[in-house]
């Protein structure tokens, strides 16, 4: 009897530590969420003020920075970014965030409220129009994860492109 009791804790005590081990897994991961993936722009249109781009890997919004809305934003300098953004290394081949030199580049990036939803943001296409970048995207919204997240987008950009101001549409469908 006291041989089944001991055995009966043991196994609940490993379920418990299995069901902790999970939640602490599917933690991890939803923090994934707010991560960005590394991408060169393709878009292969024949317009010839298209620019080109990268998208930031690996960074996340600073749970010190609030938006009440979605925010667009231009930055070129690394204090400003860095007020806003923090590096989400993970190991892997891929695990580093995406070098951003702020004396060659400069960051356009969508900043959305908190909220539950899964929000990713879909660049359309970043174009030169009438002395101003325009930057056009699609926005995902999945349902709700249980968690709060910040969702964010950041391009990085080669400053021979850089203007003034942005413009920021969204493409509704």
């Amino acid at each position: 009897m006291v041989q089944k009791k001991q055995e009966m804790k043991r196994t609940i005590w490993i379920m418990v530590t299995c069901f902790g081990l999970g939640g602490m897994m599917a933690a991890c991961s939803s923090s994934e969420q707010q991560k960005t993936v590394l991408q060169q722009n393709t878009n292969t249109t024949a317009s010839e003020n298209q620019i080109p781009y990268k998208i930031a890997k690996n960074y996340f919004v600073n749970n010190t920075y609030r938006s009440a809305s979605l925010q667009g934003k231009k930055i070129d300098n690394a204090n400003t970014f860095n007020e806003i953004f923090g590096m989400a290394t993970v190991m892997g081949e891929n695990g580093k965030p995406t070098a951003i030199d702020f004396s060659k580049e400069f960051v356009i990036a969508l900043i959305g409220e908190v909220s539950e939803n899964e929000i990713s943001y879909a660049p359309i296409s970043l174009k030169e129009i009438d002395g101003r970048l325009s930057f056009e995207y699609a926005i995902n919204i999945k349902k709700a994860s249980g968690a709060l997240m910040q969702s964010s987008f950041i391009m990085v950009i080669d400053k021979k492109f850089e203007k003034d101001s942005v413009a920021f549409l969204v493409r509704t469908e």
